[in-house]
């Protein structure tokens, strides 16, 4: 399934343009803001990198099973550094409904308190993902002054 023709789609039932939603809404930290579809790009390319695995593959809307765990990071990750709402994860990764990302957040706090090998995963991912936005806001910082 093309990932465009999907998002054009829901474009055009919900009258809802996820791009210009990506250009309103900004990650703001202290004076510096980062806009979510930057955030967005680094969270995919960092979870498939760690895992290796297609992108494409976390924000599809197939249900393999193969997939489904790191489908359940990218959308938890998500909560952790959008400020996207549950409608704009769940578009954004392969139109899902909110239900679908409160139950993958869950899935992620509930393997993380009962398995300290994923919790590792998941902080290294954290960490991966944390300096890539610090670096972006270091190199805004430069270019201002």
């Amino acid at each position: 399934m093309n990932i465009f023709k999907s998002l054009g789609k829901m474009e055009r039932i919900f009258n809802y343009n996820i791009n210009e939603y990506d250009e309103r809404n900004a990650v703001k930290i202290g004076r510096i803001s980062i806009k979510n579809k930057d955030v967005n790009r680094i969270l995919l390319t960092r979870i498939s990198e760690y895992f290796s695995i297609d992108p494409v593959m976390i924000i599809t809307r197939s249900r393999n099973a193969e997939y489904i765990n790191f489908k359940h990071v990218y959308r938890f990750m998500c909560c952790q550094f959008t400020s996207y709402s549950l409608v704009a994860i769940g578009i954004k990764s392969g139109n899902f409904d909110h239900a679908t990302i409160l139950n993958s957040v869950k899935q992620v706090n509930n393997l993380c308190e009962t398995d300290k090998v994923y919790k590792q995963d998941i902080d290294s991912i954290f960490n991966l993902i944390e300096n890539d936005i610090k670096d972006i806001i270091n190199q805004k910082q430069t270019s201002i002054c």
